[in-house]
């Protein structure tokens, strides 16, 4: 007769494994658990201060994971607006080109000498005008709306402040973290920066969603060790 083999759910993944697995067969991670310490993701390293707010590279990974005790700030990338000022730039320079250009030369081969030309010229001016502006204007916003926005992480909670003029403070405690997501396109990965979504059980903020930052694996994997300690000191059990 068989012996039955005993399992647990995988601290990473949730997923059912053998009590005795020292690796995840759904996630492939590395369960090191041991006297009652968090354990750590093998896919990135750990966290490092520079000065107070801000982040170096990453650490040598450890084989047993401690309690993060670090409270730390992030901003968001001026490359997560990499789009807008692309686009941003184009439509300036589009406008200028308007509103410099001769078109009287081009209008006159065309169409001669006609009464209501000279309008039209200065229509396509203006135009032109208007539209490098508010392509300026509209790149300039989106920069110092990033530049407006701080996390602040602590092993309990996330302080989200935004606003450029007035400001609003949002907070989310770590033990409603359901899941955590990674996004990095080919353009983020060669600007080392990326997008971090976390699903919630908090009324306010059900998704709460980083704008791009640099080093996001790092972040991810602390939020992920954190929000797990969090859980572990709330006695909270997330079930699907």
């Amino acid at each position: 007769m068989e012996r039955e083999r005993k399992t647990r759910p995988c601290p990473f993944c949730g997923e059912e494994i053998l009590a005795e697995a020292v690796k995840c067969r759904w996630c492939r991670e590395f369960l090191t658990e041991q006297d009652d310490s968090l354990p750590v993701s093998h896919h990135a390293g750990g966290f490092h201060q520079v000065g107070k707010n801000a982040l170096q590279g990453p650490s040598q990974p450890s084989r047993k994971a401690e309690k993060p005790a670090e409270t730390f700030c992030l901003y968001p990338s001026v490359w997560g607006a990499a789009s807008t000022l692309f686009w941003g730039g184009l439509t300036v320079l589009l406008g200028l080109f308007l509103w410099v250009y001769p078109f009287s030369n081009l209008t006159a081969a065309l169409f001669g000498s006609q009464p209501y030309l000279p309008q039209i010229l200065l229509a396509i001016r203006l135009l032109g005008g208007l539209l490098a502006a508010a392509a300026f204007l509209k790149t300039a916003v989106r920069i110092l709306y990033l530049k407006s926005i701080s996390y602040q992480i602590s092993p309990d909670r996330i302080e989200w402040r935004r606003g450029l003029l007035s400001r609003k403070v949002d907070n989310l405690d770590l033990f409603r973290v359901v899941d955590i997501k990674m996004h990095r396109s080919l353009s983020d990965r060669l600007f080392g920066i990326g997008r971090i979504t976390l699903i919630t059980n908090d009324k306010t903020d059900p998704t709460f969603e980083f704008e791009k930052i640099r080093r996001p694996w790092q972040v991810y994997d602390y939020i992920k060790a954190a929000s797990l300690v969090a859980d572990r000191k709330q006695g909270v059990v997330h079930l699907e």
